[in-house]
């Protein structure tokens, strides 16, 4: 009689443990398409803004409103998100993880080409924070499968070199001139090494101290 019930109550756990790991199983796939949906909209989003911006106007737009320096806090941890996971290779370029990170990335770089919109990004700590990270994260960026996003990163840091402040932030920093000289000595596109020469040749064209020539030439003249 013992045994029966206790044969009985086992039967019972273990119906309840199949429904618990189904209840588990569905939720997973529900997470799983949920995360699939999220990065899709995110891909398509960012891609939207990321073209938008192009237009000064809409720069200047988004310059009015206060989510801005967020935003800057967004595409940081993103950034530093992204290179974590994939520290040895980019997805696809097509992927939505990909084109969502490209877009942030583009979307800076836009917010940077107009003279107004730089200026706000050197200025506000977390658009010089954003900076920082970039100049950090650029030598961790995986070779060949990595450059459309170093190539969207250079060109931040370039429209950044514009502006008298920012030209200061990243102008000795030696996480950058090592990108620098790594990339120009790698075999990449061409695209990708002229926006290379471009930034060089900007934070190279006006240097304040001695101390940053020294920085440049140490740096750069090792590699090269």
């Amino acid at each position: 009689m013992k045994y029966a019930h206790l044969q009985t109550e086992w039967e019972s756990q273990q119906k309840h443990l199949g429904r618990l790991e189904a209840d588990v199983e569905k939720m997973r796939k529900q997470l799983v398409t949920q995360s699939a949906f999220c990065a899709s909209l995110g891909s398509i989003m960012g891609n939207l803004v990321w073209k938008a911006s192009r237009l000064q106007p809409v720069v200047q737009l988004l310059l009015t409103t206060n989510k801005l320096t967020e935003f800057f806090c967004i595409v940081s941890g993103t950034l530093v998100s992204f290179l974590e996971t994939y520290y040895k290779e980019i997805p696809n370029i097509k992927s939505d993880e990909t084109q969502f990170v490209l877009s942030m990335g583009g979307i800076i770089a836009n917010v940077a080409a107009v003279p107004e919109g730089r200026q706000y990004l050197v200025t506000d700590v977390n658009g010089k924070e954003l900076v920082e990270q970039i100049v950090k994260l650029l030598p961790t960026i995986p070779a060949f499968s990595g450059d459309p996003l170093k190539r969207i990163l250079f060109m931040v840091l370039y429209n950044v070199s514009i502006n008298q402040y920012g030209l200061a932030l990243i102008q000795d920093q030696k996480p950058l001139l090592v990108a620098i000289s790594h990339t120009l000595l790698c075999q990449r596109s061409v695209e990708l090494k002229i926006i290379v020469l471009r930034l060089l040749e900007s934070i190279t064209s006006e240097i304040a101290c001695v101390s940053a020539l020294v920085t440049i030439r140490q740096h750069v003249s090792y590699y090269l």
